[in-house]
């Protein structure tokens, strides 16, 4: 909460350099206080009941708040619809509705507690795991400016709509991360023995985000409008994309071990020329070819290149003895 107004600051100079033409201040503020305030919030509640052990209710926390959000969007297409402005409306009351529900069905029956010395010894850590933490976060939207502003509107719209899906598809890993983070943190300091075991769950991650990927995309193939006409246009990219969603689910995977083993500043510098480096690529890409069948195919090697880098760094850090 504390870093929202200077979110909120630093997100005006991007609406009057990319989207004043195209929507008013209020509903780009609208959209933004969701996305930087409200979902975060349900964001803490999930990790809280996680960290509690209860997966069942931080699960439900997302299907229930999803749920919302899903409803709302149905309530503005039976309302009949309209602009963006009014949509921002819409999208900003199911989101408040959904914390509501969230906070008072859902809140974690633990009172939080202020512990200065606790404070003080973990802040470099909590400052390293936050600044990760942005950068993360933060990867997604760079991309969109960056596609906003090297291609059109058209490509502009299918790439959004194809990064949506991508991160659909490591909703179902992410459950998998928390119980096994907690199995190592469990295990103490049997690292060694811990990282063959975490190499075999690297390949089993890759192949089940291969399959999967490759399962979608070939219903899409054959039933196009299965997801809904705007997905549809997007449909031909996800073949082309077969690996971009195993590579970004590895990068999640090694983010979490780096928390496991205490490498907080490495997470967090790795964090930041992985975003970097992904944006320079991505930039230098469109700024070669207009052609989507081409960018489909340069996006594997580019985050294959992120992946490598990253992989690289993490059992460096792990196994080499640097403390960071």
């Amino acid at each position: 909460m504390l870093t929202t107004s200077p979110g909120l600051a630093a997100a005006l100079p991007v609406y009057f350099w990319l989207f004043e033409g195209s929507i008013s201040l209020p509903a780009f503020l609208a959209i933004l206080v969701v996305e930087a305030v409200l979902w975060r919030i349900i964001d803490v509640i999930v990790l809280a009941q996680n960290g509690l052990g209860r997966f069942t209710t931080g699960a439900l926390v997302v299907t229930a708040a999803s749920a919302i959000r899903a409803g709302g969007a149905v309530a503005f297409v039976l309302m009949g619809g309209g602009d963006v402005e009014r949509w921002s409306l819409y999208y900003f009351a199911s989101n408040l509705v959904a914390l509501l529900v969230v906070f008072l069905v859902f809140r974690p029956p633990v009172r939080p507690r202020w512990r200065s010395r606790l404070f003080v010894s973990r802040f470099r850590d909590g400052a390293m795991f936050a600044l990760s933490y942005f950068a993360l976060n933060a990867q997604g939207q760079i991309d969109k400016l960056i596609v906003l502003s090297l291609a059109d509107a058209r490509f502009a719209g299918i790439y959004a709509i194809s990064s949506r899906i991508v991160d659909f598809t490591a909703l179902p890993f992410r459950s998998f991360y928390t119980l096994y983070t907690r199995k190592l943190f469990g295990e103490g300091k049997r690292i060694r023995n811990a990282l063959g075991r975490t190499l075999k769950v690297e390949g089993a991650i890759l192949g089940l985000s291969v399959l999967g990927f490759a399962a979608l995309a070939l219903l899409l193939w054959r039933w196009p409008l299965l997801l809904g006409a705007n997905v549809a246009v997007a449909a031909h990219l996800f073949l082309l994309m077969l690996l971009v969603p195993a590579f970004r689910n590895l990068m999640e995977f090694h983010g979490e071990l780096f928390f496991v083993y205490g490498r907080m500043t490495a997470r967090a510098a790795v964090a930041v020329a992985l975003v970097t480096l992904n944006a320079a690529a991505l930039a230098l890409l469109l700024s070669t070819t207009a052609d989507s069948f081409t960018i489909g195919l340069w996006l594997n090697a580019v985050y294959g290149g992120l992946y490598l880098l990253s992989a690289a760094a993490l059992y460096r850090f792990v196994t080499g003895g640097v403390r960071t």
